[in-house]
C-alpha cells in the first residue's frame, strides 16, 4: 500500500483563495476547489495509493466529524470531480508526540508495515518533516496543492 500523509491547511486550502482557513468549523467545509483537483489528479495516477491524515485537525473532537465525511462533503460541492475521499482514507496518523509530525508519522508507520511507500503533503517544515528528505513535498500554503506539486507526486510513486 502506498500513503499521502495529507495536511489541510495550506494543502487543500490556500492563502490566495477565499477558502484559506486556519480553524476548522464542522460545519463549515471551505477548501480549494483546485487543490482537491489536484489530489484528485494523483489519485487517479497512482495505483494502491491512499491517504492517512496528519491535519492538526485530526487533534481536535469536532474536526472528526469532518474528517470522516470529507468526501461526501466534497463530492457534494463539487459533484463534477466525483471523488469520494471516503474510498482513500485509512486513517489518521497518532498524536502521540504534542506536535511533531515526524514523530507521529515515524509511529503510524512502524505500527502499519502494509505501508511500501508514502509521500508528505504540508505546508510546514517546522516539525521535522524535512527529515523525510524527498519524500516531504512541502506545500505553499500561498498556492496550496498545485498542478505541478501533483505531477512531482506521482512522478515520485511511479518512478
Amino acid at each position: 500500500m502506498k500513503v499521502i500523509f495529507l495536511d489541510i491547511d495550506g494543502v487543500l486550502t490556500s492563502r490566495d483563495s477565499d477558502s484559506f482557513i486556519f480553524e476548522c468549523d464542522p460545519n463549515n467545509y471551505q477548501l480549494n476547489h483546485y487543490c482537491m483537483e489536484c489530489l484528485k489528479y494523483i489519485l487517479d495516477k497512482v495505483e494502491d495509493l491512499h491517504i492517512v491524515i496528519s491535519s492538526s485537525w485530526r487533534n481536535y473532537p469536532d474536526n472528526h466529524i469532518m474528517i470522516n465525511n470529507y468526501g461526501d462533503v466534497y463530492k457534494s460541492l463539487l459533484p463534477e470531480v466525483k471523488l469520494s475521499f471516503n474510498e482513500y482514507i485509512v486513517g489518521s496518523a497518532p498524536h502521540k508526540s504534542g506536535f511533531n509530525k515526524y514523530e507521529d508519522i515515524s509511529d503510524y508507520l512502524s505500527e502499519h508495515s502494509e505501508v511500501v511507500d508514502f509521500v508528505i503533503l504540508d505546508d510546514d517544515w517546522s516539525q521535522g518533516l524535512q527529515g523525510f528528505g524527498e519524500q516531504f513535498f512541502r506545500i505553499s500554503m500561498n498556492t496550496g496543492l498545485t498542478y505541478e506539486v501533483a505531477k512531482k507526486v506521482i512522478e515520485y510513486f511511479n518512478s
